[in-house]
């Protein structure tokens, strides 16, 4: 059976009920709400972004909601986000706040308008237009792939992947498509050669932008997955010298009595933005995981305690910091002249403002703290739920930059920003998204290649041959590989579009995409 449909009872009646009272308004109640039902209210505000605001022709996410303002940027598609976007769709079936069927439909949208949309050696870009999938350029030399924002989408995909691949004949469909979408990213490419991956590659401007991934930030992801990929992978050595900087990751630094553990880039002897502790580990499981330059339950937890205790100390006395008021990440803030503009909030560079999602998305890693900023949002002084109706909530959850000090918030939101919340809530309650990731073969592989160690994770990649497909399994465009136990995918121009096969022979092959199904 399916995790789509393992949970379908009590857990969707009882989540059922609290989406449909949200829904219709539901704001002050007689009662303090449980942590479990403060979890779920916010988990289904933040859906609502990605659910009721998706785009009505592609499904992907947009890249900013105004609430003052809904039609800017209304085509405007944020890769990275939409990969959020489907892991919140995610929360919301296993959590019952919308039904599996339609949580597929959506999904399966998006994914068939992802493979017609502009890819750059296999990167997206970006911006999508919501539209017509054509790139929307990011910056003047930024018009092609970006590296980062897909592995973001990557790592969604493969979490699709994982959590349908045992469904009903639709769902496991959708977890094809999501395989052979990831397998097709030239992360090789990205490297011109050399032992770095870079950030950008534009069609028309080459490698001018001439951005190199460097750690420590929130790009680990990125190292990993190309580590991972069965069909573009990179040497070792680009991790080892690229990421790692042949070791200078590694910092002697401490705050608060905390050690630093990694050196943050742009942020000598102490943190940058927390979602540094978010992106990469929506799906990548901190718990128990090592290499040779770090414990990352340590890099996660000690950054965001150094945040916590920055806020709690607060050298710049802003008011309305403390302990229920806390975090800084990059988003949304308030300029000098009290307009809107965006920065990246840490320590080092701290204007008064605080960004909900910050403390929210730390949930697994300061669960009381961070359920202390939970409270602090959505009830009033007597601890009787607010919900929307709270100072610094909307209709979508909290907005993505608040300032009590100066007596501020901007009624925006951001797909980046209000992405992690849900997944990264439901990583506390039940590890979904870092089981699926984690139990991923060619992940378990990846971080296998890279000396990377779990004392939570079998990283075994080994498969039981009587419950896996083989090399007569294989579609067209497609061969299989022993190394992940699976039929991979060359490129996905190889894949015959045009073939339509039975679906009964399909559904035994994990890297066929064939537009017969639409």
């Amino acid at each position: 059976m399916s995790q789509v449909n393992q949970r379908e009872g009590i857990s969707r009646v009882v989540a059922g009920l609290l989406a449909l009272f949200l829904a219709l308004g539901w704001g002050r109640v007689s009662a303090q709400l449980t942590d479990e039902q403060l979890m779920d209210s916010v988990q289904v505000h933040a859906l609502k972004y990605f659910w009721d605001y998706a785009h009505p022709t592609s499904k992907l996410s947009r890249e900013r909601v105004h609430l003052d303002n809904i039609s800017f940027d209304v085509n405007t598609m944020a890769t990275g986000g939409s990969g959020f976007g489907f892991m919140n769709v995610i929360v919301g079936i296993e959590n019952g706040y919308i039904t599996a069927s339609d949580g597929v439909a959506h999904l399966n949208t998006a994914l068939d308008f992802l493979w017609d949309a502009d890819r750059f050696h296999g990167a997206w870009p970006h911006w999508i237009n919501g539209n017509t999938g054509s790139v929307i350029p990011f910056s003047a030399f930024d018009d092609g792939g970006d590296l980062v924002e897909t592995a973001l989408l990557c790592q969604a995909l493969i979490c699709i992947r994982e959590y349908f691949k045992d469904g009903n004949a639709e769902e496991q469909i959708l977890a094809q498509k999501a395989d052979v979408l990831w397998k097709g990213v030239e992360w090789d490419w990205y490297t011109q050669g050399e032992n770095v991956l870079y950030w950008h590659w534009s069609p028309n401007y080459q490698w001018q932008m001439n951005f190199q991934i460097r750690g420590y930030n929130e790009a680990l992801i990125t190292y990993l997955l190309a580590a991972a990929s069965p069909t573009f992978p990179i040497d070792n050595a680009v991790y080892h010298e690229g990421w790692a900087r042949s070791g200078d990751i590694v910092s002697s630094a401490s705050q608060y009595g905390l050690p630093v553990v990694l050196s943050h880039n742009g942020a000598p002897g102490t943190v940058g933005p927390l979602f540094w502790a978010h992106y990469a580990y929506l799906g990548l499981d901190p718990h128990g995981l090592s290499d040779s330059y770090a414990n990352y339950w340590d890099v996660v937890t000690h950054h965001t305690d150094i945040v916590f205790e920055h806020c709690v100390a607060n050298p710049n006395g802003f008011g309305g910091y403390g302990e229920n008021c806390w975090g800084l990440t990059a988003g949304y803030t308030r300029n000098p002249d009290g307009s809107t503009g965006y920065a990246a909030h840490q320590p080092n560079n701290d204007n008064g403002v605080i960004t909900p999602t910050a403390a929210l998305s730390s949930m697994p890693y300061a669960p009381a703290r961070s359920m202390d900023f939970l409270r602090y949002l959505y009830e009033d002084a007597d601890g009787m739920y607010l919900g929307s109706d709270g100072e610094y909530v909307g209709a979508l959850g909290p907005f993505d930059a608040i300032s009590p000090h100066y007596d501020w918030k901007t009624e925006r939101y951001l797909a980046i920003d209000q992405g992690t919340i849900g997944p990264m809530i439901e990583n506390h309650k039940t590890q979904l998204f870092w089981n699926l990731f984690m139990g991923a073969p060619e992940i378990k592989q990846g971080l296998q290649n890279l000396g990377f160690a779990s004392t939570v994770h079998d990283l075994s990649s080994t498969c039981d041959v009587t419950a896996c497909p083989g090399p007569e399994y294989c579609g067209p465009g497609t061969h299989w590989d022993p190394v992940v136990s699976a039929c991979v995918v060359a490129h996905p121009a190889d894949v015959d579009l045009d073939a339509c096969v039975a679906v009964s022979d399909v559904l035994q092959v994990l890297s066929l995409f064939g537009q017969c199904f639409d």
